[in-house]
């Protein structure tokens, strides 16, 4: 398979992933719980696969995600645009076959984005202390999961590469 098919893949089950994410967030809006899981989507790719094809990937998945939203335009693609090159700009800072590493950068992102989009989307709240603790839930409950599903989702996305023929770990150390 060709590094297109891989990428295509890649792909693919980042949208299943945000399928699953948008059910569990229509399940739990009974509870009036919301997860922001965006930093998954990007992680792979601003951690593990090259530049230009990361840049790409963000920039497809930033306008899917906008578009599926009522934001202004642009507002996730500029988000997942920041959460890349942070991602980049950690690639040589951080272990990335360490867990806790990974894990570690991945909720930092996932924090400082759900902070700068409250801070963007919620101007008219900001002074409300129901806004804030709204902010504050969702931001525990979404660092706690990325956390948790971090590593796992990076594994996953890694064994698959592999599996078809793609040494990421010698693309890695030529860098």
């Amino acid at each position: 398979m060709s590094d297109n098919g891989r990428i295509s893949l890649l792909f693919l089950f980042n949208l299943i992933l945000y399928f699953l994410v948008g059910e569990a967030n229509n399940s739990l809006s009974a509870l009036n719980v919301s997860l922001h899981l965006d930093v998954l989507f990007v992680l792979f790719f601003g951690l593990y696969i090259g530049r230009s094809i990361g840049l790409l990937y963000t920039l497809l998945f930033g306008f899917l995600t906008n578009a599926s939203h009522p934001v202004p335009v642009g507002t996730y693609l500029v988000g997942y645009l920041f959460l890349w090159m942070f991602l980049v700009w950690s690639q040589h800072r951080i272990r990335r076959q360490n867990s806790r590493h990974v894990r570690s950068i991945a909720t930092i992102a996932q924090v400082l984005l759900i902070i700068c989009l409250s801070l963007f989307l919620g101007r008219q709240s900001l002074g409300s202390g129901s806004f804030w603790q709204r902010t504050f839930f969702d931001l525990m409950s979404s660092a706690l999961v990325v956390y948790f599903l971090a590593w796992p989702w990076c594994r996953f996305q890694h064994r698959m590469l592999h599996s078809m023929g793609w040494n990421l770990d010698a693309q890695l150390t030529h860098r």
